[in-house]
C-alpha cells in the first residue's frame, strides 16, 4: 500500500479504509487482514475509496471474532449528546448514538422528509442542493421534537436489498437490511420481526426480483413507490459518474423525456441528483441507458462518460 501511495496509484483515502477497518479488529484478525498485501493494493488501484471502503468491510465482517450484542451494549453505554451557542448565536447539537438508537432516529427524520416531499421548499431553505438536504434535515429533527402531539410520519416497511452480484466473507449474497449500521442478528430479527419488509434481489444491473407495479407507460409522469425501491436495490447515489449525493436526495429521470413520448417504466428511469437534472436540461447532455443499465453520457464539448452496470458499494 505504501509503494501504490508513493508511486501515486492510490490516495490516502484508500490508506484511511484500511486503518479504519483494523481499529475493531484483534492482533490476530489484523494480521489476517493484511496478510495478502498485495491483493489488498492492487483492488485498491481499481477502485474508488467507496468501493474499496465496502470490499474491505466485507472482508472485516468475515475476520471479526467479537461478540456483536458485547459490542452493542458498549455503544448504547458511550451513546452521548452535547449542545453550545457558536459565535454567530446559533445553537449547535452534536451526538453520537449506538447503531440501534441512530437507525430509529434517521428513519424518524425519513419519515418526515417524506412527508413534506409535496410541500413547497421553505422560503428558508438554501440554493445549493447539499446545505438544501441538510437544511431539510434539521426541520424535520426540529420538527420531530417539537411536535406537540408527539405524533411522527411512517416511513412504510423497510427495505430489503439481495444483491447476487456481491459475496460476503462467507460466500453468500450480500444482504442490505435498509438500516445505515451493523446491528446484531438479534436486533435486526427484531426489527424485521415486527414488520412485514419489502425484499428486491439484483444482480450486475438487473432488477430480478421487486414487488409491486414496475412499469406505468404513459399512465402516470410520476414514478410509483414500487419503482423507487426497485431502483434503490440497484443505485446506492446519483447515477452520474463520480456523483456521491445519496439515492434517496435523488429524482427518477425519464432518460426519454416524458414530453418527447418517453414512458415511466423501469427501464427508462434513473435517479439523478438536482445539480445534474439542471446539467441534462439546461446544458444539453445526452443521455443513453444499456441493458444492464451501462450509462453513455455524451457532453456539448465533445466529452463522453461512461459507467458499466451500478454498484451498491456506496450505500
Amino acid at each position: 500500500m505504501a509503494e501504490a501511495l508513493s508511486d501515486g496509484e492510490i490516495t490516502t483515502g484508500h490508506v484511511d479504509v484500511l486503518t479504519r477497518a483494523a481499529r475493531n479488529l484483534d492482533d490476530a484478525a489484523t494480521a489476517a487482514l493484511l496478510r495478502d498485501d498485495t491483493a489488498l493494493a492492487a483492488a485498491a488501484t481499481t477502485q474508488s475509496i467507496a468501493e474499496f471502503d465496502a470490499s474491505v468491510k466485507r472482508k472485516v465482517k468475515a475476520l471479526d471474532r467479537s461478540d456483536a450484542e458485547a459490542r452493542l451494549d458498549r455503544q448504547r453505554r458511550n451513546t452521548r449528546l452535547r449542545s453550545w451557542t457558536d459565535g454567530d448565536g446559533m445553537w449547535n447539537l452534536t451526538g453520537r448514538f449506538d447503531p440501534d438508537t441512530g437507525r430509529r432516529l434517521a428513519r424518524a427524520i425519513d419519515g418526515v422528509r417524506r412527508a413534506r416531499s409535496t410541500d413547497e421548499l421553505p422560503a428558508s431553505a438554501p440554493n445549493d442542493p447539499f446545505e438544501r438536504s441538510q437544511h431539510l434535515d434539521a426541520l424535520a429533527l426540529a420538527e420531530l421534537v417539537l411536535s406537540d402531539d408527539g405524533r411522527t410520519a411512517q416511513p412504510g416497511p423497510p427495505l430489503v436489498v439481495v444483491d447476487a452480484t456481491q459475496t460476503d466473507g462467507a460466500g453468500r449474497s450480500v444482504v442490505d437490511w435498509g438500516v445505515p449500521v451493523e446491528l446484531p442478528h438479534s436486533v435486526l430479527a427484531e426489527i424485521f420481526g415486527s414488520h412485514d419488509p419489502d425484499v428486491v434481489v439484483v444482480a450486475n444491473g438487473v432488477v430480478l426480483h421487486a414487488a409491486g407495479r414496475l412499469d406505468l407507460g404513459r399512465t402516470s409522469r410520476l414514478a410509483n413507490r414500487s419503482q423507487r425501491r426497485a431502483l434503490r436495490g440497484l443505485y446506492a447515489t446519483c447515477a452520474i459518474p463520480g456523483c456521491s449525493v445519496h439515492y434517496d436526495r435523488c429524482k427518477l429521470y425519464h432518460v426519454v423525456w416524458w414530453r418527447h413520448g418517453g414512458r415511466t417504466d423501469l427501464a427508462n428511469l434513473v435517479p439523478v441528483c438536482q445539480h445534474h437534472h439542471s446539467r441534462i436540461h439546461d446544458d444539453g447532455w445526452a443521455i443513453e441507458l444499456g441493458p444492464r443499465r451501462e450509462l453513455t453520457i455524451r457532453i456539448p464539448d465533445g466529452q463522453t462518460l461512461r459507467t458499466g452496470p451500478p454498484g451498491r458499494s456506496a450505500a
